[in-house]
């Protein structure tokens, strides 16, 4: 597969609070049925930002979303 479905970082939150931030390169090709993907100004990449604790996320929705970056990379791919 070329490039990467997503590329894992953590940001310095409010106060110096680090987060894990999961940026999905080729995001904005992908669907967001389940409103997971943070607004940012970025064109091509979409972030998720998994709730903090002691919150649950939502797996199965991270799951699909992770699913569909694979798909979308190996479509983006196979076109070039």
């Amino acid at each position: 597969m070329a490039g990467s479905a997503t590329s894992p970082s953590s940001v310095r939150g409010k106060a110096g609070e680090e987060r894990l931030v999961i940026g999905f390169c080729n995001g904005v090709h992908m669907s967001d049925p389940e409103g997971l993907f943070a607004l940012t100004n970025h064109k091509q990449i979409r972030h998720f930002l998994p709730p903090k604790p002691p919150a649950r996320m939502n797996e199965g929705a991270f799951r699909r979303l992770v699913d569909e970056a694979v798909r979308t990379n190996e479509a983006i791919a196979a076109k070039r």
